[in-house]
């Protein structure tokens, strides 16, 4: 084999003409050599420039007409340690290529970049309280001469630009594992415990990010460190997992979807369900937990790398009691079962009058069948509370059968209070359909 004039040729080194058949041919620039060249100029920092890509720690494929949000084809990467707002992008579909112009800088470096999201055509760049959007642009403006010239030397890079714009000057997100696109538009949470969801991508209108998660804001406050979040979208809810919590919204319900309707994101959150799960924390931190998430068959697995839901054998027949360990570090599971504990509570009800006593004279509870496990009922008041337990005899029945609900009347010794409520608890599955109070207003007021 030799070289000559960049073409491989393989032949007879016997031969004394570099004479090619007709047969040869086959044998002629079907190899490919890859060097390895370092570049060295003067004044040029290599190690500087190798550090903008291999320092970045967040990245996303986005860009190309054709992708939409299943995929892109050029890799973006932020949350560089030493540039923290930089965000820097590769060649067309080539991953170890960036080209030098390919890049440029989000706001001011005081704020890094801490996610990437993709929502409609855009690529949604988050900071901690900004948020802004580039999107995919072909430049229509080089021209040959452009290129003869040398004043356009790259043209893969060229012939696409991504314009940079902000949306939010004060909204933002710090938790990069938060960040779900739900319905077609993106949520995440931020660390001071309040949800969000993009609506517009408008500079120009202030209502284009919408807090959605007021309803459990003072949960997620005081929950613990919320940048160790993570979630997922999975069956129609925004799952978000902390440590022993687990917090689920209805990205289906009327509110969310018509959040930016309302004149009060107020009276949209009271529209928005949210689901509120606790799981003990039984074993070691080393051991992964598999919790089933209500009674669907579905598992829910917290490890620290993310947050994984799957499906699981229909041969687990006790799936709401259902807690797994791994026995040894390569994830083999023993499956135990324990009780998983559900409880619900309505507000402390004033019924229009505050400030007035009021006597409660009845409850009526519409709840699940569930086979005979006892149900607490707790009567909560500005006074105290009072405890009553109630037995639903007989096996239990299929849900949404119509023998699934049954009526129990109960009859609380409530005396002039102000405020009252009524949480319910059982070690087993709970199902509430209705309560009904029966109260009176007395004339005297406090």
């Amino acid at each position: 084999m030799r070289v000559q004039h960049g073409v491989v040729y393989f032949q007879n080194e016997a031969l004394e003409t570099q004479t090619v058949s007709a047969e040869d041919y086959a044998f002629i620039n079907n190899m490919t050599i890859t060097a390895f060249y370092t570049y060295e100029n003067e004044g040029f920092d290599n190690a500087a420039a190798r550090s903008k890509i291999l320092d970045s720690t967040i990245a996303m494929w986005f860009g190309g007409a054709s992708k939409g949000i299943s995929g892109g084809t050029r890799l973006f990467l932020g949350g560089n340690t030493a540039e923290p707002n930089l965000v820097c992008w590769s060649d067309l579909n080539n991953p170890l290529y960036f080209p030098e112009n390919n890049y440029f800088y989000v706001g001011n470096a005081s704020q890094p970049v801490t996610a990437f999201g993709k929502q409609a055509d855009m690529l949604v760049i988050l900071k901690k309280n900004e948020t802004y959007f580039t999107q995919y642009a072909q430049n229509s403006e080089i021209s040959a001469e452009d290129i003869s010239n040398q004043s356009v030397i790259d043209y893969m890079s060229s012939s696409v630009y991504f314009p940079l714009i902000q949306i939010n000057s004060s909204i933002g997100c710090d938790c990069p594992n938060t960040v779900q696109l739900c319905r077609n538009r993106l949520v995440w949470t931020n660390s001071d415990g309040r949800v969000y969801t993009l609506v517009s991508n408008s500079q120009y209108n202030e209502r284009n990010i919408f807090e959605i998660g007021e309803m459990v804001h003072n949960k997620l406050k005081n929950i613990g460190d919320i940048k160790t979040a993570n979630s997922c979208d999975r069956d129609g809810y925004y799952v978000l997992q902390l440590g022993e919590d687990m917090l689920l919204m209805d990205y289906n319900s009327y509110g969310y979807q018509y959040v930016s309707s309302y004149s009060k994101t107020e009276d949209a959150n009271i529209r928005i369900p949210w689901y509120v799960f606790n799981f003990p924390n039984i074993g070691d931190e080393r051991q992964m937990t598999i919790f089933t998430v209500m009674t669907d068959l579905k598992i829910l697995s917290t490890r620290p790398s993310g947050l994984l839901i799957a499906d699981i054998s229909e041969a687990f027949t006790q799936d709401e009691m259902l807690i797994a360990y791994p026995e040894t570090s390569n994830e083999d599971f023993t499956l135990r079962y324990y009780p998983i504990h559900s409880e619900m509570q309505t507000k402390l009800f004033e019924f229009g009058a505050q400030g007035y006593y009021k006597n409660v004279g009845s409850v009526s509870l519409a709840v699940s069948n569930n086979g005979g496990i006892p149900i607490k009922v707790d009567f909560v008041t500005d006074a105290g509370t009072e405890e009553q337990e109630i037995f639903l005899d007989g096996d239990e029945n299929e849900p949404y059968s119509p023998e699934y609900i049954r009526s129990v009347s109960l009859s609380p010794c409530i005396r002039s209070v102000l405020r009252f409520g009524v949480r319910l608890s059982c070690d087993g599955p709970l199902a509430v359909d209705g309560i009904t109070l029966n109260y009176r207003v007395l004339g005297g007021a406090r």
